[in-house]
């Protein structure tokens, strides 16, 4: 999780980095802060289809 985050801190703007962390918080078990990740990949890129099938699944309860 650690590269994930170092990758997000140098590139703040990238959707795909904060798909990535998000990824890796919930491989690690953290739901939450995994949502959170993927919300902000939308939000810097509403076509992150990664991203929107991960809050996607989250919903159904996946």
């Amino acid at each position: 999780m650690r590269v994930a985050n170092d990758v997000v801190i140098q590139y703040p703007a990238d959707s795909y980095s904060w798909y990535m962390l998000g990824k890796a918080y919930k491989d690690d078990g953290k739901i939450k802060e995994g949502n959170k990740c993927f919300e902000r990949a939308v939000n810097l890129d509403k076509d992150n289809v990664e991203a929107l099938a991960a809050l996607n699944n989250q919903q159904a309860g996946e």
